[in-house]
């Protein structure tokens, strides 16, 4: 059985890269708000999946196709002994009710796109491909209202709705239908076909516009994205939420964070020292740039990589 864990999108790692180091106007916190809800849906029904789900299976998440210039992107694809489910996953939360053919949320006021449509649209552009790459399998397409405290008022009964309080029920009933020990060996032929398809880099992500410059220095803590302050010579904490942190461990989130940001930058001894706020000493910074990551030598100076 093997099994996928959902992974935060590249937008969703920039965002959170970005956190404590710059103030987010109003757009771009709802996007990153967006991107947060979705990935955590993801996560929740991967849990899901994990607890209830007893017959064989395995899992696809992130994965983005197009089909002559029209682009979808499945939230989850679970492949069960009998057939292939196409899940969408809805993590809203609140009071909402079907106005007009849109979802009318209570709270907010605002209106969403009807998820079966959207659902009908995925399920059609991914039947098409499925027929494409000889992938013979019965498509089953849900939408998942994922989050506990979601209430859906003046539902029609609708079998591809399933409501946070139906969940159990609708694994259950997976569980029923697929009563094979083993998956059929040509699952991984079909997973290397999917996959085979997957487009990496969708061209409609709007990355948020930074730069260096600008940005809050430090080594910022892995929970509230405060500055971290040295317990001693070896340790950080942070004074706003208790949070501790080994020396090498902090400089080294640091770098990852720095990589993903400026791809671009070469990450050196003085690079690494501001981006951290000028607060570790030379020598230290030097021994955790020399053990974790290899030097390129470059005459004099020296720049460093990922191992």
């Amino acid at each position: 059985m093997t099994h996928h864990r959902p992974t935060p999108s590249e937008l969703l790692r920039i965002y959170q890269a970005l956190l404590g180091r710059m103030y987010f106007p109003q757009n771009m916190n709802h996007s990153y708000q967006n991107e947060l809800k979705g990935y955590e849906g993801e996560m929740k029904v991967n849990q899901l999946i994990k607890k209830h789900l007893k017959t064989p299976f395995f899992t696809m998440y992130g994965l983005l196709y197009e089909d002559y210039g029209t682009f979808f992107q499945p939230d989850t694809l679970l492949f069960t002994p009998n057939q292939l489910h196409l899940l969408e996953i809805k993590n809203y939360e609140g009071e909402f009710t079907f106005h007009d053919d849109y979802l009318y949320s209570h709270s907010t006021k605002k209106y969403y796109r009807n998820p079966i449509d959207q659902l009908n649209r995925g399920k059609l552009l991914l039947q098409n491909m499925l027929h494409e790459i000889n992938i013979p399998l019965p498509l089953q397409a849900n939408v998942i209202f994922v989050n506990p405290s979601f209430t859906l008022f003046q539902a029609e009964k609708n079998p591809n709705i399933i409501l946070p309080t139906q969940l159990k029920g609708y694994f259950q009933r997976l569980n029923n239908n697929n009563q094979k020990p083993t998956l059929p060996r040509e699952y991984l032929l079909y997973k290397d076909k999917l996959l085979l398809r997957n487009i990496s880099k969708s061209p409609f992500t709007k990355f948020p516009d930074y730069n260096m410059d600008k940005l809050q220095k430090g080594i910022l803590c892995r929970n509230c994205r405060i500055p971290m302050n040295f317990k001693n010579r070896k340790s950080l904490f942070c004074f706003s939420c208790n949070y501790l942190e080994c020396m090498d461990s902090g400089i080294l989130r640091m770098m990852m964070e720095f990589q993903l940001l400026f791809p671009n930058k070469k990450i050196t001894t003085s690079m690494i020292d501001q981006w951290c706020g000028n607060i570790v000493s030379t020598r230290t910074m030097n021994r955790v740039l020399n053990n974790y990551l290899t030097a390129i030598p470059n005459g004099r100076s020296a720049h460093f990589v990922f191992k």
